[in-house]
């Protein structure tokens, strides 16, 4: 696990210790568990907001290991947030060829494709992560905005239903349901939504 190699810090909250991925990428590691160790740096060198230097080994790691299908899309991740969307969408593709329900790879295009002005494909992505984790709350919010998008609100606002049913607290969810319902008469359950947004985010 991730947590064997130094990285556990980044997934309980705390800061990670970079010298950890340094001292042992430059041991004695076989060609996949050194391209694993580089990928790890690099998702932890993204999750620590350095998206710049996270994408160095995170290319080094793919290329080093193409058979690993989410080190493309870590790399993808890296490259979005570079605003290098073209780039990103194909190594999320690549990943995806790879292994073509690996969900966090498919929010994430989705995500690319929807911030492009394609929101029929973006919902695709996004139906499919849904049916790979159909309790992920965050593939069933980007659904819903994609519906929106399209203009299927119905859809759209059982879709939010369904993610706040989830988890109550997530406030992009509540926010689109709050503008949906608006946009049906419905204002008390607006307002009702945005206090709530109001009373979560402090």
């Amino acid at each position: 696990s991730a947590g064997r190699y130094g990285g556990a810090s980044l997934y309980v909250g705390r800061r990670v210790d970079f010298r950890d991925f340094e001292r042992l990428t430059g041991a004695r590691a076989g060609k996949l568990e050194r391209a694993k160790l580089l990928a790890w740096r690099g998702e932890a060198l993204l999750g620590d907001g350095r998206p710049r230097e996270a994408a160095a080994p995170l290319r080094a790691a793919a290329a080093a290991a193409p058979e690993f299908a989410w080190i493309f899309a870590w790399l993808g991740e890296a490259l979005a947030a570079l605003g290098r969307t073209r780039a990103a969408e194909a190594e999320l593709s690549r990943a995806l060829r790879g292994d073509p329900r690996y969900a966090r790879a498919l929010l994430a295009r989705g995500g690319l494709r929807l911030s492009r002005g394609r929101p029929r494909e973006a919902l695709a992505d996004f139906e499919r992560a849904v049916r790979a984790d159909p309790t992920w709350v965050l593939a069933l919010g980007r659904r819903a905005e994609a519906l929106r998008r399209l203009g299927r609100d119905d859809e759209a606002l059982g879709c939010a239903d369904a993610a706040l049913a989830l988890d109550p607290r997530y406030v992009e969810a509540r926010r689109l349901r709050a503008a949906l319902r608006r946009s049906r008469g419905d204002l008390d359950g607006a307002l009702a939504d945005l206090r709530l947004c109001r009373k979560v985010s402090g």
